[in-house]
């Protein structure tokens, strides 16, 4: 979609229809230009969100200033640098509306994002919180071929029309993300592995209150945990669009694996401990015999996370994952796998689940 044709669609719909009941909440720390592009992406929606809500994670770029200066229908906090789950947390506390949308502020939306999305909640009464499939970019950097997360790289653009028009070009293409569809199960689907995309989730303001928000102690998780809670009450529901352009860039190749593998352990330890049950079977009641089920999940993170410690030489975070170990893993055998190098521990399980089959 040419930019000419963005711009009149923008002028068109702003003009003849109301905004939609959603707020959206932008955490950023030293992303000045990216961030703009960011909020440009959302106050550019064909249907505007009520209010947008930038919060200022302590940067000393210039952000908040900047987006200030072009965006003066933002709201922009301040605070100092606490994290982003505690940004999130302010921006939600800083809206009134029903509706809260999340945007990373090295993220982009489509300009029909929010239009859709109202569309979808007006058709589905019931939901309480979506997501879609995304689309995943770079500028083209190296070290940005693919993301840490395990999704490979869809588009090398520099611009938003630029991504547009590959997306538009490429229907049907793009990673496989059907691992969001978890209606009906979330809450058990969510402890198995992180389902979900902060940039593409839309959920009920109070709902998101309810849930506790983004847990400030989960740092590098604090995604997961928040979906997760917010499992214990609603299920989350999944439109078919691809609304959100997610960037791939290389400081994310650089993050420390390990630190958010133990942010994702101690999540799924309080969900296993302290969460609702997940089944009517009264044996899966026993934290443990829950623990056992999710165990091919769960070694595979723990031996991951071990051997990216050790081979990093940080060995706090080795000796912590150590005693993460009972809890996740109560059986001594899934404990054991952990320990054989990563490559060794892919092929055994390759050949495990082929035995399997086999039977």
């Amino acid at each position: 979609m040419a930019q000419k044709q963005v711009t009149e669609g923008v002028e068109r719909h702003h003009s003849g229809l109301t905004s939609c009941d959603i707020g959206v909440v932008i955490a950023t720390f030293n992303r000045r230009v990216d961030a703009l592009d960011a909020v440009s992406s959302v106050v550019n929606q064909t249907l505007p969100a009520r209010q947008v809500v930038v919060v200022d994670d302590g940067s000393t770029d210039g952000t908040a200033e900047a987006v200030s200066h072009r965006f003066p229908g933002v709201l922009v906090l301040q605070q100092q640098n606490l994290g982003q789950a505690a940004a999130r947390n302010a921006g939600i506390a800083a809206l009134d509306t029903e509706w809260v949308a999340f945007l990373d502020d090295d993220d982009l939306w489509h300009p029909r994002k929010l239009e859709l999305t109202q569309a979808f909640l007006t058709a589905n009464p019931a939901c309480s919180a979506v997501r879609t499939p995304v689309w995943v970019f770079s500028d083209g950097a190296p070290g940005t071929g693919s993301s840490p997360f395990g999704f490979h790289r869809d588009f090398t653009a520099e611009t938003l029309d630029d991504l547009i028009a590959q997306a538009d070009a490429s229907p049907g293409a793009g990673n496989d993300y059907e691992y969001l569809r978890i209606a009906g199960a979330s809450f058990e689907r969510m402890l198995e592995v992180n389902r979900g995309v902060t940039s593409s989730t839309v959920i009920k303001r109070g709902l998101a209150i309810k849930a506790g928000g983004f847990p400030v102690q989960c740092r590098g998780s604090d995604d997961w945990f928040f979906f997760l809670n917010v499992a214990r009450f609603a299920e989350w529901e999944l439109m078919e669009d691809r609304l959100s352009f997610v960037r791939v860039h290389p400081a994310q190749a650089t993050q420390t694996a390990p630190g958010i593998a133990l942010g994702n352990l101690g999540a799924k330890v309080a969900a296993l401990y302290g969460g609702r049950p997940i089944s009517d079977q009264a044996h899966l009641y026993d934290p443990t015999a829950l623990a056992v089920r999710y165990a091919p999940w769960y070694r595979t993170e723990v031996n991951g996370s071990l051997w990216s410690a050790l081979e990093r030489q940080q060995w706090h975070d080795a000796l912590v994952l150590r005693r993460l170990m009972p809890l996740l893993l109560p059986r001594f055998r899934d404990r054991l796998s952990c320990y054989l190098p990563p490559k060794l521990y892919r092929v055994l399980t390759r050949i495990a689940a082929h035995a399997r089959l086999a039977e």
